[in-house]
């Protein structure tokens, strides 16, 4: 009657707590799929000593009156003793099912249908818990980082915060921040921030494009993982002294494709797979921040300029209330500036939004070149100007345009025939005289013409390099860098190539036909014919270009294009 009732209450329990627990958090969790699996498993029991009785029932009316049926009613009392004293040991530990302990806490179940099952169960839960607490590892990581804020404009400062904190949260050991800097032609990465380096890794350090691993990273545009680190390489240094760090991470900080800086991260332990998902995330989120600054900050400048020709005009009208004798002369100079704001104006799409992101109003520019009217966009969302590519990097953007920031950037649309189209220009927030929005005009021209040129002249280039091998070499007769079919003959690594010159790779009579082209100031192509020595000791002859880059400026490079093996 006891084991009865204990059966039923811990059937009734699971139950209730199986409903409540989905009530309070709409939907399934690690803990109701141990509640289902409970309720499973009691069911299973209570069928199971339900044939149990019935056999026994049988067995005594079968073997009744005869003393082997008492023999074998006494041995079936005693399997049910010990199947009811297994059933009993799985109830009193139930309850600690997915915790350290629980497979030792059922060591005297000998019965399988129920260890097997209890076991599969437990590690299902231990499985999910370690999932669940991945998760949330990683989520309060990156609302750590998305808490940042950028103080006083500095980029250094912000930076800093963002490769401390994130070097500190792996508990890593050093870490630096590389930022992208556009000069021209010759981009390169300089060290904005570090965390725990000495002095090897001095503030504003120059990186150039595919120097180094973290400059191949620019190339690559994917995080460089290493744990074979070099001796040479970094060192992680202490009051105890120093040790080569176990491993290296380096992680490209992108945003629609285009890279802003380079994050790289030492360790004395390895990474495992929850760190760098975290960092992969990290990595989308710093970049985008990094983007944003980025067109904030020509945005100011926008801004500075506009408020200064705002401050001329409202001097211009102090003077005419001065003086009415130059009102003419006033009034002719704001005539001509404003014929110049229409003019200018005349050329650029012009929308205006409503707080909700609805569409109030388009010029005839934009009509033009989509194909949309009026009437047919307004009242519509701006997202259905995208077909909603990205509704929540849209919603980012929209809360910091609502706060009377001006987001500036270049976006994608679909025109009427649901074609790709692009622009570049400035969502700008209307205040009203409380200093808050209560519209958003967004202005900017279109660059399908050169979105199109840009992407037709990336992938020649890729032709190119896929078709032959390209080595790229300084005026000082070092390599600067090279694809993978020109390391493939000479027989080397990318991380090799830093350390060879083309003194080594060329023979003698190559090296000197090299050495002399780019000395001289003949800036024409020399087809020519070039011995490669690879790296096993055998010579390749190749039919050969060599070609100046950079003509005028103090920094020259050649390119060697080896065409074909004669």
């Amino acid at each position: 009657m006891q084991n009865k009732l204990l059966y039923w209450g811990a059937l009734i329990l699971n139950i209730n707590f199986l409903v409540v627990n989905i009530f309070q958090n709409h939907a399934t969790s690690w803990i109701s799929v141990a509640f289902v699996l409970n309720l499973v498993l009691l069911i299973a029991i209570g069928i199971s000593s339900i044939f149990q009785k019935r056999a026994l029932y049988s067995l005594i009316v079968k073997d009744k009156g005869s003393w082997a049926g008492k023999i074998s009613v006494k041995g079936y009392l005693k399997e049910m003793q010990s199947f009811v004293q297994q059933v009993q040991v799985m109830l009193n530990n139930i309850t600690i099912i997915g915790q350290a302990g629980f497979a030792d806490s059922i060591g005297s179940i000998n019965d399988t249908s129920i260890r097997t099952p209890l076991l599969s169960a437990n590690s299902k839960i231990v499985e999910l818990r370690k999932k669940e607490a991945e998760n949330i590892w990683i989520a309060r990581g990156v609302a750590a980082i998305s808490e940042l804020k950028q103080k006083d404009n500095s980029i250094r400062d912000y930076t800093f915060q963002i490769i401390s904190t994130i070097v500190k949260y792996l508990n890593a050991q050093q870490g630096c921040f590389f930022l992208e800097i556009e000069n021209g032609e010759d981009p390169y990465f300089e060290l904005s921030a570090s965390y725990a380096y000495e002095k090897s890794a001095p503030i504003g350090k120059r990186v150039n494009h595919g120097e180094g691993s973290v400059g191949q990273v620019f190339y690559g545009k994917e995080i460089i993982y290493l744990t074979d680190v070099p001796k040479d390489y970094l060192k992680i240094t202490s009051g105890l002294g120093e040790a080569v760090p176990r491993c290296v991470c380096i992680i490209p900080l992108l945003t629609d494709g285009k890279i802003y800086g380079v994050m790289e991260i030492a360790s004395l332990h390895e990474l495992g797979a929850a760190e760098m998902e975290y960092l992969k995330k990290i990595a989308e989120n710093v970049g985008y921040a990094l983007s944003s600054i980025e067109y904030v900050t020509r945005t100011e400048l926008l801004l500075e300029e506009t408020q200064k020709m705002a401050e001329e005009l409202k001097s211009q009208e102090t003077e005419l209330r001065q003086n009415m004798t130059e009102l003419a002369v006033t009034q002719e100079q704001m005539k001509r500036k404003k014929i110049e704001m229409d003019s200018l104006l005349s050329s650029l799409s012009v929308i205006e939004l409503d707080l909700d992101g609805k569409i109030t109003y388009v010029n005839e520019i934009f009509t033009g070149t989509t194909g949309y009217a009026l009437v047919d966009i307004a009242g519509k969302h701006y997202n259905y100007l995208t077909q909603n590519e990205d509704p929540a990097q849209f919603e980012i953007m929209w809360n910091s345009i609502l706060t009377g920031r001006v987001f500036s950037g270049e976006f994608k649309l679909l025109n009427s025939e649901q074609r790709e189209i692009w622009t570049a220009g400035n969502f700008t927030p209307i205040l009203n005289e409380d200093n808050r929005p209560y519209k958003v005009i967004v202005i900017s021209v279109f660059t399908t013409r050169d979105k199109e040129k840009l992407l037709e002249l990336q992938e020649l280039v890729s032709a190119f390099k896929a078709c032959f091998a390209v080595a790229e070499i300084n005026q000082d007769l070092s390599f600067k860098s090279a694809n993978d079919l020109f390391l493939l003959q000479v027989g080397i690594k990318r991380l090799e190539l830093k350390k060879m010159s083309p003194k080594g790779v060329f023979q003698e009579e190559s090296y000197n036909i090299l050495e002399k082209y780019l000395q001289t100031i003949d800036e024409g192509p020399n087809n020519t014919t070039l011995d490669i020595v690879h790296k096993d000791g055998a010579i390749n002859s190749f039919n050969s270009t060599l070609f100046k880059l950079n003509i005028g400026s103090q920094r020259k490079k050649g390119l060697v294009i080896l065409k074909n093996s004669i």
